[in-house]
């Protein structure tokens, strides 16, 4: 996967992520919880 595919999810607001100092972090916890939700697990 291409970085600025996961740059455009941010920007579309696909996935979960929050700054911090100009860094975007991503939660594990917030990545798995939207897979679950999106693939009915």
């Amino acid at each position: 996967m291409e970085q600025k595919t996961i740059y455009n999810w941010v920007w579309a607001h696909k996935i979960p992520y929050l700054k911090a100092n100009g860094r975007l972090l991503f939660l594990r916890e917030e990545i798995d919880e939207m897979l679950r939700k999106r693939d009915g697990w």
